[in-house]
């Protein structure tokens, strides 16, 4: 009688294809978590690219109409909160939609928004925008104005400051939009 060859893997095959995939995934891994967090800042990009576009498109429009601050901020939050999730924007690494708030209430604003919007004197653009943990991926969007009033004056500019994972601003992407 003839034997037959039995046909399949041998264990020192098996060993090796076990040992490429370890040598491949050692290689892989690491480079995932650098997709990803590529992936988060092209987010926060996005974002502040679309909040800039947007002002700069009406900067000129609320200046000439004398627009308050006040509406000023719940014009770019209305922008940018919905209902329809296709046209919200997202904190890319909290998952969290638009807010609005006051800069008295913004170092115990709770909540990881994707926007903060403040309306500010226009000497305190700058004191606003510290570094805080709780503003992680977010756009802080601070509305300056002449005055010194908050919300009830006309708009002078309107800065936005974009915050990394670990909530320090990041000061390539701050924007300063004027007419």
């Amino acid at each position: 009688m003839k034997r037959r060859k039995d046909s399949g893997f041998t264990l020192i095959e098996l060993m090796i294809v076990i040992a490429v995939i370890g040598i491949l995934a050692i290689v892989l891994v690491p480079k995932v978590g650098t997709v990803k967090t590529q992936s988060k800042t092209a987010g926060l990009d996005t974002n502040i690219r679309l909040v800039q576009g947007y002002c700069e498109s009406k900067i000129d429009k609320w200046i000439s109409k004398s627009t308050t601050t006040l509406n000023v901020a719940t014009e770019i939050r209305d922008s940018f909160t919905s209902t329809d999730d296709t046209k919200k924007a997202v904190n890319p690494y909290t998952s969290k939609s638009t807010s609005a708030t006051s800069a008295a209430a913004l170092p115990t604003v709770a909540g990881d928004y994707s926007i903060y919007i403040v309306n500010v004197p226009d000497d305190a653009p700058d004191t606003i925008a510290v570094n805080n943990s709780y503003l992680a991926g977010a756009i802080l969007v601070v509305i300056e104005n002449s005055d010194g009033a908050v919300g009830t004056v006309p708009i002078e500019a309107v800065h936005l400051y974009a915050y990394d994972q670990d909530g320090k601003v990041l000061s390539e992407k701050t924007v300063v939009v004027k007419p």
